[in-house]
C-alpha cells in the first residue's frame, strides 16, 4: 500500500511545519475565513473545529477547507481549543450550535466527550462530518479520511520492520490515550506482532504518551532511550512525537542507532532525514483531506449531496470521489514514503 513517489504537494500550502499537535502558538478560537456564498438563509457558514490550536498539522487540513470554500462560495471559520483534553472542545461546538452554523467538519479529540454536544448540533440541522478519523459515525453524515486507516498500522510497522532488520525491542511513542487514530494504530500493531510471523523477532516493550505536545514527547522519548537501552527502534505515528522523538535522538547521539519512524511531514522532518537521524517515515497530505472535505459539506448543506454509503460526488482537482459502505470517504488509496531522494520534491 505503500508508495515512495507520491504527487507534489503544490496546492498552495501556505503554512507553518505541520504537526499532529503543532509547534506553533495560536490563540484559543483563532479563525480563517474565506468565501462568501450562499444558502436560502444567507452565506453558507462552515466551521472546522480542531483537535487543537496551534497544530500545523489541523491547519494544513483547514487551508484545504478555506481553498474549497474560495471555490464553492462558503464562508469557512477554523477554531480549536489550545490544548487535546478530552471536553475541551465542547464549548467550541456549543458556540457553533449558538452562531446557528451550517455545517461542522471536527476531529475530536474524545468521542464520547463531545457526542453530546454533536447530537445538540445534527437536532439543530446543522450537517456534521467527522475529519481525520471516523469516530463520531452516531452523529456524523460522512467521514473523510486520508487512508484506510485500518492499513496505517500495517504500514508503519512493515517500515520500522525494514529499518530493525526485524529483531529486537522497539517503543511507540503515541499522542493522547484517547485519540482514535492512535488506538487505532496501535491496535493493528498489537495485532500484527501476535499473528504475522515476520515480526516473531520484535518486542514491543513499553507505549509512551506525548499528549501530542513538542515538550512531553521529548521527555517521553529521553525517558524510552533511558530506560530501555538496548531499544533498537521508535515508532511515531504523530506529527508532533516525530520530530520531538527525532531531536531527543539526536541529542542523545544515538541517530543511526536506534531506528525511528512514524508520521511526519517534510519541512519538519527534513532536517532529520539529512543528517541521518531518520532514513524514512510516512504520510499523507493533510489539505487534501480539506478540500474533499468542504466540497462534501458544501452539497450535503445544499441538498446536492446525500450522506450515505455508495454516494459519489465531484470534489474538483481531486476527482470523483465516493462514501464508502462504511460511510467513509478514503481521499488518498495509500500512503506517501518520504526519504533522502524525494523529501525536496514536497513543500508542507
Amino acid at each position: 500500500m505503500v508508495r515512495t513517489a507520491g504527487r507534489l504537494t503544490a496546492l498552495g500550502l501556505g503554512m507553518a511545519a505541520l504537526t499532529f499537535a503543532g509547534c506553533g502558538e495560536k490563540s484559543d478560537g483563532s479563525s480563517a475565513t474565506s468565501g462568501s456564498g450562499s444558502s436560502k438563509s444567507g452565506p453558507t457558514r462552515v466551521v472546522f473545529i480542531q483537535q487543537n490550536s496551534g497544530n500545523p498539522y489541523f491547519d494544513n487540513i483547514a487551508e484545504g477547507f478555506k481553498a474549497a470554500g474560495e471555490r464553492l462560495g462558503y464562508e469557512f471559520t477554523a477554531t480549536g481549543p489550545s490544548t487535546a483534553a478530552a471536553a475541551d472542545q465542547v464549548p467550541l461546538i456549543q458556540d457553533q450550535i449558538q452562531k446557528q452554523v451550517d455545517a461542522i467538519a471536527i476531529q475530536a479529540s474524545d468521542p464520547k466527550a463531545v457526542l453530546p454536544a454533536l447530537r445538540q448540533a445534527k437536532a439543530k440541522g446543522i450537517k456534521i462530518i467527522a475529519v481525520n478519523s471516523d469516530q463520531i459515525a452516531e452523529v456524523r453524515d460522512a467521514a473523510v479520511t486520508p487512508v484506510d486507516f485500518e492499513r496505517v498500522g500495517e504500514a508503519q510497522l512493515a517500515l520500522l520492520g525494514e529499518l530493525m532488520d526485524y529483531s529486537g525491542d522497539f517503543a511507540v511513542l503515541s499522542a493522547t490515550t484517547t485519540a482514535p487514530f492512535q488506538l487505532t494504530v496501535i491496535d493493528h500493531i498489537r495485532r500484527l506482532l501476535a499473528s504475522d510471523p515476520r515480526y516473531r523477532a520484535m518486542r514491543l516493550v513499553k507505549v509512551a504518551y506525548g499528549n501530542d505536545e513538542p515538550q512531553k514527547s521529548t521527555t517521553e522519548t529521553q525517558g524510552l532511550l533511558t530506560s530501555f537501552p538496548q531499544l533498537k527502534g521508535i515508532l511515531a505515528p504523530t506529527t508532533v512525537g516525530l520530530p520531538a522523538a527525532a531531536q531527543a535522538i539526536a541529542t542523545a547521539g544515538k541517530g543511526g542507532r536506534v531506528a525511528l519512524t512514524g508520521v511526519g511531514q517534510p519541512n519538519q522532518m527534513r532536517k532529520f532525514v539529512k543528517d541521518g537521524v531518520v532514513e524514512k517515515f510516512q504520510l499523507w497530505v493533510p489539505y487534501d483531506q480539506g478540500y474533499v472535505g468542504g466540497t462534501l459539506l458544501k452539497g450535503l448543506v445544499d441538498g446536492e449531496i446525500e450522506g450515505r454509503p455508495g454516494v459519489s460526488f465531484d470534489a474538483g482537482r481531486y476527482g470523483t470521489q465516493r462514501i464508502s459502505e462504511t460511510g467513509v470517504v478514503y481521499v488518498a488509496p495509500e500512503m506517501t514514503v518520504f526519504d533522502r531522494d524525494n523529501i525536496d520534491d514536497y513543500d508542507f
